[in-house]
């Protein structure tokens, strides 16, 4: 599972991670999707990881307009 080798790839560098657009989660997996839960996971993980909550309304399965 992709989500899992890059989870552990970032959980492994040293310093400060930055996640741009929400590392773009397939929104038809919904909040509970794999990818959505590896990211939160990841953010659980470390104080110093953090994510950019931008592009938000391409989180609407529908598409646009938002």
């Amino acid at each position: 599972m992709a989500e899992v080798i890059v989870v552990g790839f970032a959980a492994a560098k040293p310093g400060s991670i930055i996640i741009g657009h929400m590392a773009w989660p397939d929104v038809a997996r919904g909040s509970a999707g794999a990818d959505m839960r590896a990211l939160r996971d990841l953010l659980d993980g470390r104080a110093d990881i953090w994510t950019k909550a931008s592009r938000s309304g391409r989180l609407d399965a529908r598409g646009p307009p938002y």
